[in-house]
């Protein structure tokens, strides 16, 4: 025996499933028809579905345009028609904002930062640490480690701390605060020292 769908249905598979709605009532994902949408849904009078938003919004309009967002467990704020993260939390294409590094005041991704928490210095990897590394000193007005000139190992804003005899061929000049070239090597303005011509103990340049 055929049974009628229920007055909210004009389609059906049985009297708890529907496959299409009535005017004003809206097919939702549990397959039955309702006056409302949940969150995260538009209520589509186009085909008379619940539609889901853009994975940013809480409620959305038809457009697409978010009307609302949820800070609580989303971490999102409503700026013009989306919900972008707040501070401390980037975009990850899911409706939950993802935490920053916690190191980071801002970031675009778990591994890029773009601004730090207080007593900690972006790096030129964009990532936030309580130190510089070498050849790089911290700025603490504005949190970041900013280049040495290219001779310095080490340095502040002054100059230079330390050199690297090692690698770079240079030692400090403690009246310049300067790395300059060991004996047997000169200067090529970059940050290792050219060594002279196997003929010369001291030279300015390879000729």
């Amino acid at each position: 025996m055929c049974l009628a769908c229920p007055s909210i249905c004009t389609a059906c598979t049985s009297l708890a499933v529907c496959t299409a709605c009535a005017d004003t009532y809206f097919l939702r994902v549990d397959k039955y028809c309702y006056t409302t949408c949940l969150v995260r849904y538009f209520a589509n009078s186009g085909n008379n579905t619940c539609t889901n938003c853009p994975y940013d919004c809480l409620t959305c309009n038809p457009n697409g345009s978010c009307l609302s967002c949820d800070i609580t467990t989303d971490f999102r704020t409503l700026n013009g028609t989306r919900c972008i993260p707040i501070p401390g939390y980037f975009d990850n294409i899911t409706h939950i904002s993802a935490k920053c590094p916690q190191a980071c005041a801002l970031c675009l991704n778990i591994t890029y930062c773009i601004n730090c928490n207080n007593r900690n210095f972006l790096n030129y990897l964009n990532q936030c640490n309580s130190s510089c590394p070498v050849r790089y000193y911290p700025i603490n007005a504005i949190l970041i480690c900013a280049n040495c000139t290219y001779d310095c190992y080490t340095c502040d804003s002054t100059g230079c701390l330390s050199c690297n005899a090692t690698t770079d061929f240079r030692q400090l000049n403690s009246s310049s605060r300067r790395c300059v070239p060991l004996k047997g090597y000169f200067e090529s303005n970059s940050t290792t020292s050219t060594a002279c011509p196997a003929v010369c103990s001291a030279c300015t340049s390879l000729t």
